[in-house]
């Protein structure tokens, strides 16, 4: 949700941007054991 609000705003600002829709997914899919995040 905060990539579809992120998208039209940076556009506004002059960047070029592109909602990468279901990007999580993929990235769970073929990285099951996610990210370690360390102390």
């Amino acid at each position: 949700m905060r990539s579809y609000i992120a998208e039209p705003i940076l556009k506004q600002a002059g960047f070029t941007a592109q909602n990468l829709d279901g990007a999580y997914s993929l990235y769970k899919m073929v990285n099951p054991e996610g990210v370690e995040y360390g102390n």
